[in-house]
């Protein structure tokens, strides 16, 4: 199990990175900080075995993809209406 001070470790290791990911794929600095606080956040409360920056990487990446996909989906919607 990650302990807390090995996943703060991470977090002050890896944030600057994970964020420039995600402000990359996504061109929204605000929602970008939001989406690597949230995998951390997710960290935190479920009890994983071993967290590695890999995982981290990957778990943004999905985070800002699945973003993506939904402001696609909203933007459809709203050209429907319109």
């Amino acid at each position: 199990m990650t302990t807390k001070s090995e996943i703060e470790q991470l977090f002050r290791s890896n944030y600057e990175i994970m964020l420039t990911l995600a402000i990359r794929l996504l061109h929204d600095a605000e929602t970008a900080r939001d989406i690597v606080h949230d995998v951390f956040e997710s960290v935190l409360s479920e009890n994983l075995s071993t967290v590695t920056p890999a995982y981290l990487f990957t778990a943004v990446r999905f985070a800002c993809l699945k973003q993506l996909r939904n402001l696609s989906l909203r933007e459809r919607f709203n050209n429907l209406y319109a």
